[in-house]
């Protein structure tokens, strides 16, 4: 009976993958093979012995003992099962989770009804197996603290599975990019439509004409416009929801961007509250996004170099971006790369280091300790280097280094896969490899340390090229 529990309970939830720490970590995960097999052998020994004891001494079997039977018995087949499951780096999530549990439950009972009952335990049984409960306790828990990225990836794959069963019964949404909002309407078209002044407030009509929806982010969507005071063209930036939570977010990312002037930043033109809060800014037409990749090297150098210089500039006023990907990189009628969308930037110092973000990143760009900051210490500008990296490697090769299915297995490869160069690749990339394996170093402490020594390195690296052709 507590065999089949435990078989059931195992194939009830889903498995935690192991195959990506196995690789650089398998000694640990051996050990905790042999700990598993260990403990159930112990308590196969000490579950035998004691029945023994209760048959020979003919002490009669109360509700505790035979409760207490069961859930040894329950603890043996767990303690096999997690030992193949780390064994085939598949660990059953639910026997991972409830183990310790009934292992407590177990040594509890063990204390106030077995051990002071009528039967002679014997001094190694007696010793066994309350020493093998509390272990069986323990080391899940053990492995929990050692492992705590790998325990964080498999909520993260629950998770990823019950989004994917929760948007496949709500219809057939396309989205243009792997970092875009999933849309239900057709929100391109949206102004042409009826539903046009809830998506641009009919209040700013007075302000603004020939209005156009262009995207969208987290908190607001951004809406091509001309003034009709001087029929100038620019984007105007309105929060989706106009609540107090979503009102604090998009004050906060105004006020980063305010006061950022530079040719490689959109510009901020002003920011009202009233009527309603919006901000009105520089219109670009096009987006890093929109353009097919790879690039010629001479283009990739040029665009890097640009954001490089953007971000060298906002980092000297200590102000970070953490969401560089393509959809917030805008170019110009000349080819200018223009950073844009400052809504997960930070202010360094700003008193807010230990904000927590569920979903504050774009996972396709997301550096190592945006995943795990337990393990690589909270974002930095070191952050911004590492997600240019990766935009570098994709503007060189037409590929990101990492590319998983789901949040879960793409987690996994940011945090545990070595990728490969770009002049794996593209053999025209190795002028650029050491630079952008520096870049997208999993340790922040083995990345370039500042923007500016990038620049160094690329305008070197690039000069060198030059003068060899």
């Amino acid at each position: 009976i507590a065999g089949i529990t435990a078989v059931l309970i195992g194939l009830s939830f889903d498995y935690g993958s192991l195959a990506a720490v196995r690789m650089k970590r398998g000694l640990e995960l051996l050990f905790f093979e042999l700990v598993y097999a260990g403990l159930a052998v112990a308590l196969l020994y000490a579950f035998i012995s004691y029945t023994s004891r209760l048959i020979y001494q003919g002490v009669s079997s109360g509700y505790a003992e035979v409760g207490f039977l069961l859930l040894t018995a329950y603890i043996i087949s767990s303690s096999l099962l997690l030992s193949f499951g780390h064994l085939r780096s598949k660990v059953p999530v639910g026997l991972f989770r409830i183990h310790p549990i009934i292992s407590i439950i177990a040594l509890v009972i063990f204390i106030l009804f077995i051990y002071n009952s009528d039967v002679v335990l014997g001094p190694i049984t007696g010793l066994v197996y309350p020493a093998s409960l509390l272990l069986s306790a323990a080391v899940p828990v053990v492995f929990g603290r050692m492992f705590a990225d790998t325990i964080a990836l498999w909520k993260l794959r629950v998770f990823d599975t019950n989004l994917t069963k929760y948007t496949s019964g709500h219809g057939n949404a396309d989205s243009k990019s792997d970092d875009e909002t999933v849309l239900f309407i057709d929100e391109n078209n949206i102004m042409s439509t009826s539903l046009g002044s809830t998506y641009f407030p009919e209040v700013l009509n007075e302000r603004y004409h020939n209005v156009e929806f262009i995207g969208k982010g987290g908190i607001a969507r951004v809406f091509k416009a001309q003034r009709r005071t001087d029929d100038i063209t620019v984007a105007v930036k309105v929060p989706i929801n106009f609540d107090e939570a979503t009102g604090r977010m998009f004050m906060k990312e105004m006020k980063i961007w305010d006061g950022l002037d530079h040719p490689n930043i959109v510009r901020f033109y002003s920011v009202n509250i009233l009527p309603i809060p919006f901000v009105e800014m520089e219109y670009v037409p096009r987006a890093l996004a929109d353009m097919d990749i790879p690039l010629p090297l001479s283009d990739v150098y040029e665009i890097i170099l640009g954001i490089a210089r953007g971000l060298s500039y906002a980092h000297a006023r200590q102000i970070i971006h953490r969401d560089i990907k393509p959809q917030n990189i805008l170019i110009d009628g000349d080819n200018t790369p223009k950073i844009t969308d400052w809504g997960l930037g930070k202010i360094v110092g700003d008193g807010s280091g230990n904000e927590t973000t569920t979903i504050g990143f774009s996972l396709n760009y997301a550096s190592p300790e945006q995943i795990a900051p337990k393990k690589y210490g909270m974002p930095t500008m070191r952050t911004d280097i590492y997600q240019l990296g990766i935009l570098f490697y994709e503007l060189v090769t037409g590929t990101r280094p990492f590319s998983g299915d789901g949040v879960a297995d793409m987690s996994e490869e940011i945090l545990y896969k070595e990728p490969v160069k770009p002049s794996e690749r593209v053999a025209d990339g190795a002028v650029f490899d050491d630079i952008i394996m520096k870049m997208i170093a999993k340790n922040p402490d083995d990345r370039y340390q500042s923007v500016d020594d990038m620049i160094d390195d690329l305008i070197s690296a690039w000069e060198s090229r030059s003068d060899s052709d």
